[in-house]
């Protein structure tokens, strides 16, 4: 052994009589005895000889190097050799056993025995007793190792790093010496055996812990149980997903998960715009199709993460799509999942040829969008002249066909909050109307501008649903009910609206989840608060860690405590 262990083997075999030994050099330059209670260690080897019972009260708590006393020690060796043997342990086989061991006349001979039995009355507090012993004997190990730690340290040919691993590593064996294991008789184990079966037999789930929260892992484990240790090896990203033609917003327009690169920039719950930390490409998975009370609908599997609040539990929290599929209905057979909307979409503010209100009364009054069709009817002054030519600016080419299907122009639809706004307020001028409580109504003929109505409603984090219906000639009108958040019924100048600090989402029932085959999937990792990312018809999904998700849902649905360590932190 060279001077760098010193005192330490290279498998941190540490010698513990070296412990007790360091422990009583350490303890003699302080002026103090190691902690240790010779009348206890008395008292309980006294118990122990009038009473076997006692024994086995204590037999997985104590261990011979707990006692101070090197004749105690010899003492309870004796003893657990007699009950490895299944003798009775009393002053006379342990008398006998000492003697065979030679330790007799170390200990004191018979007659030391004897005064044992005569220091103890009765056995009532013995583990108690045996639990302040092993307590004394867990400080003396940790001086020991404290001890041979300071004198290595100040040895300059010690390798700091290998001495801090066997600090450590003695550290532990100490942690683990003193790990009570328990034991139970054969009867107890048949009948546990049994009730554990019939459990089984009555689950019809095959699920008997506590459910991860992901369908394929509890198939595995039947859920975490207990005493288990359960290690779940992958890179970030695993697991979670959408297909590759999901609709995911960014600033510049809808792009599919396929199309999307880490430090691209997508729309979070709160409106604005966020970094995409990483994607993760997750191969073939079976894919489902989520529908909402509106009729929007988007794709992802299984294990994919949304925030429900579920009627049933009365609980927000972060649910996977099993989760949500296998509790999809109240008992009553109502929709028991509901999911907040987006906040309105924070664009930048565009340069318009046009105001918004002014567009928005141009495309949904019948009389100006004929009007539009003919240049010559806006030849009658300069100042109509110069007003067509900003028209044309605002609606491009199409403008000639524009009272055969009118539209809004992209720019206005991607503007900000402010611009679409005025547009919506020109919009309903004609053509709608807007109550106190935030709902409203808006009717056309045109089936482009129905889609433009609606996109615009979902960027202000609206609602809207759709009723097709036919009139006396057979002409066909959609017919458009919408629900904003309640401050953006200031419509005139959206003042409110502008940071989103004032709103409050609306939600969304999920009405429908079905199976649709499988397909190419991937992931994302998005800078924001939430984890929450806009997909397809404007819907809010997660992209939490697995980790996070399993562990919430053990805290929130089945009430445990949970810890986290993170090698990130």
């Amino acid at each position: 052994m060279d001077n760098k262990t010193n005192n330490f083997s290279k498998k941190g075999s540490f010698n513990k009589k070296k412990q007790n030994g360091f422990a009583n050099d350490l303890s003699n330059e302080m002026g103090k005895l190691p902690p240790q209670s010779i009348p206890l260690e008395e008292a309980i080897l006294g118990a122990l000889l009038l009473e076997r019972k006692a024994f086995e009260d204590v037999v997985d708590i104590l261990k011979a190097d707990s006692f101070y006393k090197d004749a105690h020690q010899l003492i309870y060796q004796a003893m657990l050799e007699l009950s490895a043997k299944g003798s009775p342990i009393d002053l006379l086989t342990v008398r006998t056993q000492l003697e065979k061991n030679g330790n007799l006349e170390i200990v004191g001979g018979a007659y030391a025995l004897v005064r044992l039995t005569t220091e103890v009355s009765s056995s009532a507090n013995v583990v108690y007793h045996a639990h302040e012993i092993v307590e004394r004997a867990i400080k003396r190990k940790m001086i020991g190792v404290a001890s041979t730690v300071r004198q290595n340290a100040f040895e300059d040919t010690t390798d700091a790093f290998e001495l801090l691993d066997e600090t450590q590593s003695e550290l532990f064996e100490i942690t683990e010496d003193n790990v009570r294991k328990r034991t139970s008789d054969m009867a107890s184990v048949y009948l546990n055996t049994l009730k554990d079966l019939e459990e089984k037999r009555k689950n019809k789930t095959g699920i008997t812990g506590i459910q991860s929260g992901f369908t394929a892992l509890d198939r595995i484990t039947a859920g975490w149980q207990r005493s288990d240790l359960i290690i779940l090896a992958a890179r970030p990203g695993m697991g979670k997903a959408q297909p590759l033609d999901a609709k995911l917003l960014s600033q510049n327009g809808w792009k599919t998960m396929g199309e999307v690169k880490r430090d691209d920039v997508l729309a979070g719950s709160d409106g604005k715009f966020h970094k995409v930390k990483d994607v993760f490409l997750q191969g073939k998975k079976p894919i489902y199709k989520v529908t909402f009370e509106d009729n929007t609908s988007t794709e992802c599997c299984e294990e994919h993460l949304w925030i429900t609040f579920q009627q049933s539990e009365n609980k927000l929290a972060v649910r996977s799509l099993a989760q949500i599929k296998n509790t999809l209905l109240t008992g009553s057979g109502k929709p028991n999942h509901y999911i907040p909307m987006v906040m309105p979409i924070q664009w930048e503010e565009k340069k318009l040829p046009l105001s918004s209100y002014l567009v928005g009364l141009f495309v949904s009054n019948q009389g100006q969008t004929s009007l539009l069709a003919n240049k010559d009817a806006f030849k009658t002054s300069e100042r109509m002249a110069e007003t067509y030519e900003k028209l044309q600016n605002a609606f491009g080419d199409q403008m000639v066909n524009f009272s055969e299907e009118p539209f809004i122009p992209k720019d206005y639809l991607w503007s900000n909050v402010r611009q679409r706004t005025e547009l919506l307020d020109g919009m309903l001028a004609f053509s709608g109307r807007l109550d106190t409580d935030s709902k409203g109504k808006y009717k056309t003929d045109s089936p482009r501008l129905k889609d433009d109505f609606v996109f615009l409603i979902r960027s202000l984090g609206g609602m809207v649903s759709l009723t097709e219906k036919k009139n006396e000639k057979g002409e066909t009108f959609f017919y458009l009910e919408f629900e904003l958040p309640a401050s953006l019924s200031d419509l005139e100048t959206g003042a409110q609206t502008t940071t989103n600090n004032n709103l409050s989402p609306l939600f969304k029932y999920i009405t429908k989840i079905e199976f649709i085959g499988n397909k190419e999937a991937a992931c994302i990792k998005i800078d924001s608060a939430d984890s929450l990312y806009v997909t397809d018809d404007f819907t809010l999904t997660h992209n939490t860690a697995f980790v996070l998700s399993a562990l919430a849902n053990a805290a929130v649905k089945y009430d445990h405590c949970v810890a986290i360590f993170s090698l990130e932190m």
